[in-house]
């Protein structure tokens, strides 16, 4: 498991838009997830909800408050299944207020899938060109 520090843009644009899961395009991807082999990597989504932030721990030290996450959906040739679920938790740090923390990847109990989720067929394209007003 790694934690890696990102940039609060996009994910500030994302929260004041939609609670909503949104899909990230290739350009739109957190840079420390472009990692992830283009040939494996299936589709990114993420979602914000600063309103509903719990605490959040690294094992036994709080390190700041959950207000979203980020799944990561990878094709897996090896598995007998289709797809792979990875989750990162989206962390608000007390201390640092020019980033969030992203901490994963963790394996969901819905790791394993055929297909990706219905709730998120219909998400949002996120592009960082689109308004945050109110559409």
């Amino acid at each position: 498991m790694r934690t890696k520090k990102v940039p609060r843009e996009p994910f500030d644009e994302i929260g004041s838009v939609s609670s909503e899961p949104v899909q990230f395009t290739t350009e739109t991807i957190p840079a420390c997830l472009s990692e992830i082999p283009s040939d494996i990597l299936c589709s990114v989504y993420g979602s914000v909800s600063p309103s509903q932030a719990t605490p959040y721990y690294h094992g036994d030290n709080r390190i700041g408050d959950l207000i979203g996450g980020v799944d990561v959906y990878r094709y897996s040739p090896d598995d007998p299944v289709s797809l792979n679920r990875d989750w990162y938790a989206l962390v608000q740090l007390g201390d640092d207020s020019r980033c969030y923390l992203l901490d994963g990847p963790k394996r969901p109990p819905d790791h394993w899938l055929e297909e990706i989720p219905a709730r998120l067929k219909d998400a949002r394209i996120w592009n960082r060109t689109e308004p945050t007003s109110e559409e």
